[in-house]
């Protein structure tokens, strides 16, 4: 009787140990994969990091473009008052000053592209933090996951109602699932968005693991309180 009584309390706690050893394996085939493909991640990197470069010289010289149609029509009026020896000679000044600005753009986007190749090398430090995060996904994963079927075997044991544990379960191993996740593909966008701009996008996700795991620690802490100052 005992023990069909022990299986079921573990049965209402078993969601959280399914998640924590969801996690352990997957942060242990994680560092399989980062150190198997260290150099592929690296090349992709790379490339995100050469693609958001050229979206943002996209943006600058279309702005540049459209700051010179403006300065065009506004000396629209001034130019048709002008001989036409003057209007030739302003045709020949804007053509000179056109060539000038995409000469400079073009000498900014080369001094841009080296400083972003010499940025984004191994020991540069976007790259560092950006592989440094994805060892962080599975460092949390192997912690949470350790915590998760810890607390789990916890819950087992604790005088409370099977639906209050596997609710307490539920949230833990979830949350700790899904921040490590949140950790990688920060990692993944930091080379592309930015160090501040990759940890915004994955804010909602981070936010919501941890409002996850302190909750199930909150509910499973509320219940060893009550067994242990409790009455019998």
């Amino acid at each position: 009787m005992r023990t069909k009584e022990m299986k079921q309390e573990l049965k209402h706690a078993g969601i959280g140990l399914l998640m924590g050893l969801l996690c352990l394996l997957f942060g242990i085939l994680w560092a399989v994969y980062l150190t198997v493909n260290h150099e592929s991640i690296h090349r992709q990197f790379e490339a995100a990091a050469r693609t958001a470069l050229e979206e943002k010289f996209v943006i600058n010289q279309g702005g540049h473009e459209e700051h010179g149609g403006g300065h065009g029509q506004n000396a629209q009026p001034a130019q048709d008052e002008h001989s036409a020896q003057m209007h030739e000679g302003h045709q020949h000044g804007d053509a000179h000053v056109a060539s000038t600005g995409e000469n400079e753009l073009a000498k900014l986007k080369e001094e841009l592209a080296a400083r972003a190749s010499a940025d984004h090398e191994h020991g540069g430090p976007v790259m560092e933090t950006a592989h440094e995060r994805l060892t962080r996904g599975h460092l949390h994963a192997m912690g949470l996951g350790v915590l998760t079927i810890s607390v789990a075997l916890l819950l087992a044991f604790l005088p409370a109602s099977g639906r209050a544990k596997t609710l307490a379960a539920a949230c833990l191993g979830t949350g700790s699932f899904f921040y490590p996740l949140a950790w990688i593909v920060m990692g993944f966008r930091t080379t592309a968005l930015g160090e501040a701009g990759a940890q915004a996008s994955v804010f909602p996700m981070a936010a919501f693991s941890i409002a996850l795991v302190a909750a199930g620690l909150l509910i499973t802490l509320a219940y060893v309180i009550r067994w242990i100052f409790g009455r019998d």
